[in-house]
């Protein structure tokens, strides 16, 4: 067993070499201005690191061929590079802070990961990189004003309340793995979330604001996006060639561009339902000349396109409101029999081709700011037998309060 407590580590080449353990602490260090590395441990079973200002080195800390690593309450600030992990079975990080590294932390060949309640700040290139883990499980961090956020290659990853904010590039990029975000906020940055071929993501009950793009998905990417709000950004959903993605019950508000767009030439299949688009460029825009698009129950209101699809991509819209918002642009006269119980406004029948005349509605929704369909509306029973048509119906009545 090895412990090390208030000690001053500063101007060595390397500040502490260790191999060969059972057991080190490191507490209450100052591990500083080290040319090469302040501490090397390596070959052993368990390491406690906590509390502990490593500052202005090339190398903070490297840790490689380690069962058990606990990572507490640390600042790691001004290093070329800041913490380099390696062959861990298990990492445990909390309430660890890196800030204006050169690179803050690399890690490669690790086991599992979870970290909660760390910071990321100003650091110069990623916030972190992983070559490869089995699992990161990332939660309550914060990530501000780093150039890169997250680099996750071969790793499956699970974030949960986390918030990225102001990324010069991606806040999150994920290459051969996958990834599930639920219930964090992306603000400010270049790109939200950059997904590379191949990978795969589901994103709940999380903000988007500000960004230049939320989601970059590239090649044969399947994608679930759900309960979300993407607002005030540049573009919204960027999909390439051969993707699947599901598009469920989401707000767009204040897009510049198109809401959805589809890159490539061929598409597997796209699912847009219960969705409320608003003051958006568009809805959605696709280049892909084959795959299978359904539209369904969704609100449209106030955006400056509706669609521009390709012909014979479309399979269903059906029960959608498009108020103030063109349907088409382009590619919807070639599947005007897919067109059924939508409502239009305020566009007359004699805009549209006679094939959907009979069975969309031509009214006014009427619902309130938040989209909410009033009492009196048309679309509340207005779709096929009696469904309603748009995202969401009446504001929902209060649950009964319990009595005393």
């Amino acid at each position: 067993f090895v412990q090390i407590e208030h000690a001053s580590i500063v101007n060595n080449g390397i500040g502490i070499q260790i191999c060969q353990f059972d057991s080190v602490g490191l507490k209450n260090n100052l591990m500083a201005s080290n040319g090469n590395t302040a501490a090397i441990i390596k070959d052993g079973n368990q390491i406690a690191v906590s509390l502990n200002l490593v500052k202005g080195n090339q190398n903070g800390l490297v840790i490689r061929d380690v069962l058990n690593v606990q990572l507490d309450s640390n600042r790691v600030i001004s290093n070329t590079m800041g913490t380099d992990f390696r062959s861990v079975s298990q990492l445990s990080m909390r309430e660890n802070i890196w800030k204006s590294n050169i690179s803050a932390c690399y890690y490669s060949d690790m086991g599992s990961i979870t970290s909660s309640y760390d910071r990321w700040y100003a650091n110069q290139k990623n916030a972190f990189e992983i070559l490869s883990a089995a699992e990161l499980i990332l939660s309550n961090a914060e990530l501000s004003g780093n150039k890169d956020g997250g680099l996750l290659n071969q790793t499956s990853v699970k974030i949960e309340s986390c918030t990225f904010d102001s990324s010069n590039g991606f806040a999150l990029k994920v290459m051969n793995g996958s990834i599930m975000v639920n219930e964090s906020t992306f603000r400010s940055n270049s790109t939200a979330i950059d997904l590379a071929q191949g990978s795969r993501a589901k994103i709940v009950q999380s903000q988007f604001e500000k960004n230049d793009l939320a989601v970059d998905a590239q090649a044969s990417v399947e994608l679930a996006v759900s309960f979300c709000n993407i607002r005030q950004a540049r573009g919204g959903l960027q999909i390439g060639n051969y993707g699947n993605a599901q598009i469920l019950s989401n707000h767009f508000d204040e897009i510049d561009g198109y809401s959805i767009q589809l890159t490539g030439p061929h598409f597997q299949s796209l699912l847009i339902r219960q969705n409320i688009m608003s003051r958006t460029g568009g809805v959605l825009r696709s280049a892909a000349r084959s795959g299978k698009i359904e539209i369904v129950s969704n609100t449209f209101a106030r955006n400056m396109s509706g669609l521009n699809l390709q012909p014979n991509t479309l399979f269903r819209l059906e029960h959608n409101i498009f108020y103030k918002t063109d349907v088409s642009e382009v590619g919807i006269d070639s599947n005007a029999d897919r067109i059924r119980w939508n409502c239009f406004a305020p566009e007359s029948q004699e805009e549209h081709p006679e094939e959907m005349r009979t069975l969309n509605l031509y009214a006014e929704p009427q619902f309130d700011q938040k989209y909410y369909l009033l009492s009196q509306s048309p679309c509340l029973q207005g779709g096929k037998n009696g469904l309603l048509i748009g995202a969401q119906g009446t504001i929902p009545a209060d649950r009964p309060k319990l009595k005393p």
